[in-house]
């Protein structure tokens, strides 16, 4: 069985791509070595256990197979290609921003896109792990973990927004099938409206298609 020192100790490389150890370390390359361990001790066992859940309030699960853990595990967290398209479509019209921002209060929580000066915050949220009312399709294996799973989150977002609106930020919140010109020009006319407001702008900056140095 991996250990979380096992698994922050894999070697760099292994001869197989289906071996165990190279499935380790390509996971700690994406996440923290102590879920790592979880998720690769979950698959290493039998699936169709029980899992008992370890937070309050979570249901049971049937253990997934060892393929299926895997899989979810190595789903990127960030850079995906919706948050890709919205940020091309931010840096043509003249947009510059911060990714990856921590909350000064809660350094766990990372906001996808910022405009720290126009006090911006902008989410792209996956249609499935944020539970989109369109397209949202929960498994009907460990229903009742999966509807926990995704209240959880939907609860964890609505707190991130109201905690950032208590500070005085603007926050913009995106689904990954929404059209990112769309969702840039929004974003683009929101900080625009506020720097205009504020008298943060300086001439020629944020100008559409014009490339500019703009806010950090």
């Amino acid at each position: 069985m991996l250990t979380v020192s096992s698994v922050t100790a894999l070697p760099e490389s292994c001869g197989c791509a289906h071996h165990p150890i190279h499935h380790a370390r390509v996971l700690c390359r994406i996440q923290d070595a102590r879920e790592v361990a979880t998720l690769i001790s979950d698959a290493e066992d039998t699936p169709g256990g029980v899992v008992q859940g370890r937070s309050p309030g979570e249901p049971d699960r049937v253990r997934p197979e060892r393929a299926v853990s895997l899989r979810m595990a190595i789903r990127p967290r960030r850079d995906t290609a919706p948050e890709l398209a919205l940020r091309r479509a931010m840096h043509a019209l003249g947009l510059r921003y911060r990714l990856q921002w921590a909350l000064p209060w809660n350094r766990r929580c990372k906001v996808d896109v910022v405009f720290t000066r126009a006090k911006v915050a902008v989410f792209v949220d996956g249609c499935f792990w944020h539970g989109c009312p369109r397209h949202c399709v929960q498994p009907q294996r460990n229903g009742d973990w999966w509807r926990w799973k995704i209240t959880r989150n939907q609860e964890r977002d609505q707190v991130t927004t109201q905690s950032l609106e208590r500070e005085g930020w603007t926050v913009l919140r995106f689904w990954e099938h929404e059209d990112p010109q769309v969702c840039a020009d929004v974003v683009y006319e929101r900080v625009m409206a506020v720097e205009s407001q504020e008298g943060l702008a300086t001439p020629g900056q944020h100008q559409r298609g014009s490339g500019r140095p703009a806010q950090r």
